[in-house]
């Protein structure tokens, strides 16, 4: 990847700071990074005044692309999110996803599928993140189709790879083959929650990704 467009400092459950990311990134050859802090109501997550401050971020840091972000928290059914359109505006690049320890009161799998695609009806959401995660399971297809409808990318998530299990390497292999007969935009995302996972793709450049359109490439 050339852009890392999913990725965590000390501000919400992570171990490194943005300058000490953009030093790893430079070493790392990285173009660009997306800051995408956890969503407010989030435990451990920055409080909502925070998002305020990003657009003061710089616009290079050691030589590196930095872009303000959100990986907002899907709150409800109707594809609500946890961050109002005042904070919300300024940002340069907005995900989505499904997480625990939020107000997400959802968790079958027509709950989860239904909030995905209603988040990305949502104007302030630019694209989903890990709309595959083995806790919260969805109808894969059905979700991929409404992002191409949209024309918003989903992400195909490295975090998850990593965990090398047979639920997330099968499941991201599915959500890779529907992202294909789909034709859909896809991102990949390291979901870097420490500076050594800064653009690692590995594991997922290990999985056939031929014919998928990605953008940070």
């Amino acid at each position: 990847m050339v852009i890392d467009p999913h990725v965590h400092t000390v501000a919400s459950n992570a171990i490194n700071t943005v300058y000490e990311l953009a030093h790893a990134g430079k070493e790392k050859g990285l173009w660009g990074i997306a800051f995408t802090e956890h969503g407010p109501s989030m435990r451990g997550a920055p409080a909502a005044n925070y998002f305020e401050l990003l657009p003061r971020f710089p616009s290079d840091l050691n030589g590196v692309r930095i872009f303000t972000g959100c990986e907002a928290n899907i709150v409800d059914e109707t594809g609500a999110i946890d961050l109002d359109w005042a904070r919300a505006r300024p940002l340069q690049w907005i995900i989505a996803g499904l997480h625990q320890e939020t107000s997400y009161a959802g968790g079958t799998e027509h709950d989860n599928t239904t909030a995905l695609v209603a988040a990305l009806g949502n104007p302030l959401v630019d694209a989903l993140s890990h709309p595959y995660r083995p806790e919260f399971p969805c109808d894969i297809r059905r979700v991929v189709a409404a992002a191409t409808a949209v024309g918003k990318p989903v992400e195909i998530n490295a975090s998850v790879v990593r965990r090398n299990t047979d639920d997330a390497v099968n499941g991201t292999k599915s959500l890779i083959d529907a992202c294909r007969q789909a034709n859909a935009l896809v991102f990949v995302g390291s979901d870097a929650h420490i500076a050594y996972e800064l653009g690692d793709d590995a594991g997922v450049r290990a999985l056939d990704l031929g014919g998928l359109r990605i953008l940070n490439d």
